[in-house]
């Protein structure tokens, strides 16, 4: 039996990329410049570094107010 993936051109089937073992800032913001996707759990740890308030402006950076 076929699948759907059977029949997409391997030119056009994501890559797969290495999971982040341990994921930071530069890392996390490195791979959506380069425009390429999060994984879920990579999305989960940068989620949870906003609520708890962890993700912060870096000194360099001018932030409004």
């Amino acid at each position: 039996m076929r699948t759907t993936h059977d029949r997409v051109p391997a030119a056009r089937r994501p890559v797969p990329r290495p999971r982040l073992r341990h994921p930071s800032w530069p890392t996390i913001l490195a791979t959506l410049l380069d425009r390429r996707h999060l994984t879920a759990s990579d999305t989960a740890w940068a989620m949870e570094q906003v609520v708890r308030g962890a993700a912060r402006a870096s000194a360099g950076s001018s932030s409004p107010g």
